[in-house]
């Protein structure tokens, strides 16, 4: 639907999993695979992050993915199932929840919502994931003292 509705859109599928045969045999048949790209693994995930309008995750099953973590701290919006813990909001207005028992129209709304959430506000976002101990500098400088010890 949103491929027919919006020729702009572009997804891309980040790393691997159980279910990539399938979901790429999925796209196959219904001839979508020029709306979509299979990246794989990367190292390359903080420029992928940055130059995406959203993060979308609608899993079955997680419980605290940290790429939307790192999702959050390049400023990119999330709509994401609430099968996943509630924790990852790190509380920088970027995270959307939808339950995989939503109709169709509500993931919708807040697919085309999302987009609008994308934040060039670092300072706030760097402020509050140290607040939280997501900040690399603290955590090396924490792992050191560990160490020490």
């Amino acid at each position: 639907y949103l491929v027919k509705k919006d020729s702009l859109l572009h997804f891309v599928f980040l790393g691997t999993g159980p279910m990539e045969t399938e979901l790429k045999q999925a796209v196959n048949n219904k001839n979508i695979g020029s709306y979509v790209t299979f990246y794989g693994i990367s190292e390359e995930i903080p420029k992928i992050l940055h130059s995406a309008d959203l993060f979308f995750m609608p899993s079955r099953l997680e419980g605290f993915p940290v790429v939307l973590v790192e999702a959050q701290a390049c400023g990119t919006p999330c709509l994401i199932s609430t099968n996943i813990s509630s924790e990852v909001d790190m509380g920088v207005n970027l995270i959307s929840f939808a339950s995989l028992s939503d109709n169709l129209e509500i993931w919708k709304k807040k697919f085309y919502k999302s987009f609008s959430r994308k934040s060039n506000d670092f300072d706030t976002i760097t402020r509050v994931m140290k607040s939280k101990n997501f900040d690399a500098v603290d955590s090396v400088l924490k792992l050191q003292d560990i160490y020490k010890k």
